[in-house]
């Protein structure tokens, strides 16, 4: 070890976790310092998943010792007693940082401490704060806007059980105008942070997420404006709000991610939101998700939320549409696509299995001619009947289109049916996505599922569903992805994985 140059022994422990790293130090003065090099801690992240090895670790050792960290999560905070950020200077500068504020007064206030400290030492970038409660929200504020060289922002407000929850203050400082990406759930109790933040950064944001789950929206008619006024917003992503037609103007908007409430009450929002799709042609690529969704069921009888039908229409209506992407979420299990799934699961078990016929489905494919420039569609709408309209005539530059099964069908044995061989013969240029929540069919039937298959992949899907056993067993796993294709290889320029994916396995159906 002792002739071992300085610059390889630091490379190997880049592959060290931050607990091995800082165990380094007591090994002997080289290793010690050799451990607290920077080029040692390259890309290293702590805290911002509920491991249990991570969660709620006293973090004060990597904040006194490490030279920084490319993130530091909220679940790391707050610390255990009887740490205290002021007790120690703090070394380790951190370019992401995410943390929660509750409540508690003395822990609030260590956690922004945290926050200023890390300013100070002015490597931090993004910032994600979630206050929880009747947490100080306007002493978050006041760190936040205070906080120089941020490029992304996320704000986020919480209710607590009892339903206390904090109103944030418009910014109490001039903000330096560094914020390019922007995210806060917009309602009643943020509308006036989020506008202060909209207008103190319009010449450099790009993206804004302003999503929320809760329907108090119809009083907000001054964010659309604000939204409107900016100069290089490429990516937007709210709630129908009262207004948003103008955004038609902003001509530099690329991404549109809309969701809709079907609430009658809510029918002049939806209409201005129909006007929007209508007018910007601009737009690359748009997400339409509808809460609940159109035909929800409900104890009062069926809301079908006519007026929000006219959405996808509205996008092929001048026929001059550049929408390269185009994504429908009408169902709840879609909405939990980028959510824990132990939590999905937990929300979906027990809803009804069947799939009702949708009065989307009708829009949507006879929209598709006039779509001129759509290369993907992904939508939960039913998959047989959804693929049978998909032809080189109602659809010429389709290349992929995604789908959802329903938790009980067998997707190998859907891939083997009629639906994908024959909209795959008609379209040998497309590719199928694939989202299932049982890859094989389970005794007694996966006998006849393996006989019956031509192609071998019975076996792989198997194999693939026992190497994630422990994974779906703690329910950590909500969806099995698969692609299936029919052209070769070679013939297009996307990339099929056969093998060694848990992202997407690429299926070749000949």
């Amino acid at each position: 070890m002792e002739l071992l140059p300085d610059t390889p022994l630091i490379r190997m422990m880049q592959h060290l976790s931050v607990d091995d790293l800082l165990a380094c130090r007591l090994v002997s003065k080289r290793i010690g310092a050799a451990a607290l090099h920077p080029d040692a801690w390259l890309h290293q992240r702590l805290g911002r998943s509920k491991i249990p090895g991570d969660a709620n670790k006293c973090v004060c050792p990597v904040l006194r010792f490490a030279p920084h960290l490319d993130e530091l999560g909220e679940f790391l905070t707050p610390r255990p007693a009887p740490c205290r950020l002021a007790d120690f200077p703090v070394r380790c500068a951190v370019a992401e940082l995410a943390v929660s504020v509750c409540e508690d007064a003395d822990a609030a206030a260590d956690t922004l401490e945290l926050v200023r400290r890390q300013a100070a030492l002015g490597r931090l970038r993004s910032l994600t704060v979630r206050l929880y409660g009747l947490a100080p929200g306007g002493a978050a504020v006041e760190t936040v806007v205070s906080t120089p060289g941020l490029e992304h922002l996320d704000v986020g407000v919480h209710y607590t059980t009892g339903g206390r929850i904090v109103e944030l203050p418009a910014m109490a400082a001039p903000a330096l105008h560094t914020v390019r990406h922007f995210e806060c759930n917009l309602s009643t109790k943020t509308e006036a942070f989020v506008n202060s933040i909209l207008a103190e950064h319009a010449t450099t944001l790009e993206r804004v997420n302003l999503s929320d789950d809760h329907r108090d929206l119809l009083s907000l008619t001054s964010t659309a404006p604000l939204l409107a006024a900016m100069t290089h917003l490429r990516e937007l992503e709210c709630a129908a709000l009262p207004g948003l037609r103008v955004l038609a103007s902003c001509e530099s908007l690329r991404v549109l991610r809309l969701t809709f409430c079907i609430d009658i009450r809510h029918k002049g929002v939806a209409e201005d939101a129909v006007e929007l799709l209508r007018d910007a042609v601009q737009l690359r690529e748009v997400t339409l998700s509808f809460k609940p969704d159109v035909g929800y069921h409900s104890s009062s009888g069926t809301c079908v939320g006519e007026f929000c039908l006219a959405a996808i229409p509205a996008l092929a209506s001048s026929r001059e549409s550049r929408v390269e992407k185009l994504v429908v979420h009408n169902s709840v299990r879609s909405m939990f696509s980028n959510v824990d799934p132990r939590m999905a699961r937990s929300f979906l078990r027990g809803l009804p299995q069947r799939r009702p016929r949708s009065a989307l489905l009708q829009p949507l494919t006879m929209a598709l001619p006039s779509l001129l420039a759509l290369r993907h569609l992904s939508t939960d709408e039913d998959p047989d009947l959804l693929l049978a309209a998909v032809s080189p005539a109602s659809a010429p530059a389709l290349r992929s289109v995604g789908v959802i099964l329903l938790d009980e069908v067998c997707a190998h044995a859907w891939l083997h049916g009629d639906t994908v061989q024959t909209v795959l013969d008609a379209n040998p240029s497309l590719h199928i996505e694939l989202s299932a929540r049982t890859l094989c069919c389970s005794e007694p039937l996966r006998p006849s599922c393996e006989r019956a298959c031509a192609l071998g992949c019975h076996q792989v899907l198997a194999e693939l569903v026992e190497g994630d056993a422990q994974l779906v067993e703690d329910e950590r796993r909500l969806d099995w992805h698969l692609g299936l294709f029919s052209h070769g290889p070679g013939e297009c320029s996307h990339v099929h994985k056969t093998e060694g994916q848990r992202q997407r396995l690429w299926i070749h159906i000949p």
